[in-house]
């Protein structure tokens, strides 16, 4: 599934804001998270990533913004899961979660 993760860097939003990053990583669970870390961090050991090129994180896909040219995006809109506690006074969410999906979880609780 983590091959599936890798997206097209010169996806519509970024060729729009006239961005295109390096390497576009897009995680579906935490472990993915971790994997792609190490990766970044491999690869930079290794010499085939500059230590200069700087690692993006992006949320529910309202950070594109912060994407520069010949970066590494870790792009987190697929982890979107909500839970919200059985006491109601705890949710606990992915990075990818975006207000919407969220106000809608905590409004059935």
């Amino acid at each position: 599934a983590y091959t599936e993760a890798v997206a097209d860097a010169t996806s519509e939003n970024y060729v729009m804001a006239g961005r295109t990053p390096a390497l576009y990583l897009q995680p579906v669970c935490t472990n993915d998270v971790a994997l792609s870390l190490k990766f970044v961090s491999k690869a930079t050991a290794s010499g085939l990533v500059s230590k200069e090129v700087p690692l993006t994180v992006c949320g529910g896909g309202h950070s594109e913004l912060g994407v520069m040219n010949d970066s590494v995006v870790l792009h987190m809109s697929k982890l979107t899961k909500i839970e919200c506690s059985e006491d109601k006074h705890q949710v606990t969410f992915g990075s990818g979660v975006t207000l919407g999906p969220l106000a809608r979880a905590v409004a059935q609780h």
